[in-house]
């Protein structure tokens, strides 16, 4: 009997002792706490709210940088600038924490398309000015190149403006399905990229037609026609019998295919055509010769290849260009080569007939002629006169001449093709010399005393006193090319001239009265 009674006290405190145990094993599952973020990246205005689980006591939110981010007191985060942060959440003694990193926005400022090779190795970058071709059936592949690299969005969304004629799948490829045009655009953010297509019959190989243009100025951009003369040299309006494209004057307005150029220029022109061979033929290949260009461009009728014509001997000749594969399609373009003899009737200055300057004195002379042709210069003494160019501006240009040294010289300025017309300037050039600061020098004996001497040309110059033994004289080094400074030392008490003159010319002096005194 006692037996039994120590059995079941023992029973019931082993089964005390477990409930006790699973009772503490609930209490410490019910009491663990958990943040549900331990670190967070997010963009400067974005927000994400934090939850805090397993209490139900009262939580207390804290950013420890509320300039990078803010939360508030339900936990919701909200990035303001660029950095990083600590959000803590209380409990009690307890703290809970999530680094939040913030960045910023970096936006898209451009989209470029290229064709890709099918391995995806290679990239071809694309002109918006431009038609590509693709034949019927065909497919093809573009990638887009988005900058900065560091954008924040980077997707690429493709697009068709005619999905009939060429269809776009997400990824870029491309697939020519009817004749026609379609323009490919890759957008990434707020910009876009695009890419001109033109779907041709896989089953033509040769050009239907030809045109001719004048190629589009390098000034205006493609797009325009040039309206370029003969060059620097060509005649006015008035005296000029044909620009690119004009008649001769009695026949009117060129006709199509016939251009007009002088000799020793350029005469660019764009060939029209379906996108396939081109060769071309001349007929006299002292009066032109030709070359391809480099670069081509297209719209939606035709592609342009670019071809150059160059002008040699004045005549006619005949330009054929024709297509490579069947010989009865072809461009016959005459050309007339004219003579380039062009010269002014009249110059004009904008100064008086003769110009007196002193040595180092520079003056802008505006030069203007009636033809806009070019001019040289000729003086009977360069050594007295320097010229520079300046600025053109329509049929006049700028010259600032400067006197060098002193003496007489004229100026001539002439027409390049006739040295009969000319225009002469004659400058007197004064070469002087000053004293800064007066004339007068008072030193004590062993004291040195500084004035500046101002000279026009730079020339040579000496110093020569009136009596020895008074002062010394010393010349310091040329200052902004016409200033020279004279030291004099007092040795003894008196009173002296020192004479300052050029060298080559000593009949330009001032005279200094130096006084040492005790």
């Amino acid at each position: 009997m006692k037996n039994l009674i120590k059995k079941s006290l023992s029973f019931l405190l082993v089964l005390t002792l477990l409930i006790s145990l699973t009772g503490a094993a609930s209490v410490q599952a019910a009491t663990k706490i958990k943040l549900s973020a331990s670190k967070k990246t997010l963009y400067v205005g974005k927000s994400f709210t934090l939850k805090l689980t397993g209490t139900t006591k009262k939580v207390t939110w804290s950013s420890s940088k509320k300039s990078v981010a803010t939360v508030t007191s339900k936990g919701k985060v909200t990035a303001k600038k660029a950095g990083k942060t600590t959000i803590t959440a209380k409990v009690g003694s307890k703290k809970y924490t999530c680094v939040v990193t913030v960045k910023k926005k970096v936006a898209v400022k451009s989209v470029t398309v290229s064709f890709v090779s099918q391995d995806g190795t290679k990239k071809i970058e694309t002109s918006t000015d431009k038609y590509y071709p693709m034949n019927k059936g065909y497919s093809s592949a573009l990638g887009a190149t988005v900058l900065p690299s560091n954008a924040t969005s980077k997707k690429v969304t493709w697009t068709s403006s005619d999905p009939s004629v060429v269809e776009v799948s997400e990824d870029g490829k491309l697939k020519a399905l009817e004749l026609g045009t379609a323009t490919i655009t890759a957008k990434a953010g707020s910009k876009k990229g695009t890419v001109n297509i033109t779907v041709r019959d896989p089953g033509v190989k040769s050009n239907s037609s030809l045109i001719s243009k004048l190629a589009p100025s390098s000034e205006e951009g493609k797009g325009a026609e040039a309206e370029k003369t003969a060059g620097e040299n060509a005649k006015s309006d008035e005296e000029m019998p044909a620009k690119y494209g004009e008649g001769d004057g009695s026949s009117g307005k060129a006709k199509e295919n016939e251009y007009y150029v002088y000799q020793g220029q350029c005469l660019p022109l764009i060939i029209g055509n379906q996108g396939y061979g081109l060769s071309y033929k001349l007929s006299n290949s002292e009066v032109i010769s030709a070359a391809w260009g480099d670069d081509w461009s297209a719209d939606k009728d035709y592609r342009y290849d670019y071809i150059n014509v160059y002008a040699g001997k004045t005549g006619d000749a005949v330009l054929t260009i024709t297509d490579s594969n069947d010989e009865k399609v072809k461009l016959v373009i005459n050309i007339h080569v004219l003579r380039n003899v062009v010269s002014n009737t009249e110059i004009i200055v904008d100064c008086e007939d003769t110009v007196h300057l002193k040595g180092g004195e520079e003056i802008v002379v505006k030069v203007t002629t009636d033809k806009g042709a070019s001019i040289r210069f000729d003086s009977d003494n360069f050594d007295i006169l320097g010229i520079t160019e300046g600025a053109a501006e329509g049929k006049s240009i700028s010259f600032t001449i400067k006197g060098l040294g002193n003496g007489e010289a004229y100026l001539d300025i002439i027409d390049y093709e006739n040295p009969e017309v000319k225009k002469r300037i004659n400058f007197v050039v004064e070469d002087y010399i000053e004293v800064e600061g007066g004339n007068v020098i008072t030193v004590p004996i062993a004291e040195s005393r500084s004035v500046t001497i101002k000279a026009g040309s730079g020339s040579a110059i000496l110093c020569e006193a009136s009596a020895a033994g008074i002062v010394y004289p010393k010349f310091g080094s040329w200052q902004d090319g016409n200033k020279l400074t004279l030291s004099v030392m007092g040795v003894q008490e008196g009173t002296v001239n020192l004479s300052v003159f050029y060298k080559d010319h000593p009949e330009i002096r001032q005279v200094i009265t130096v006084i040492v005194t005790k």
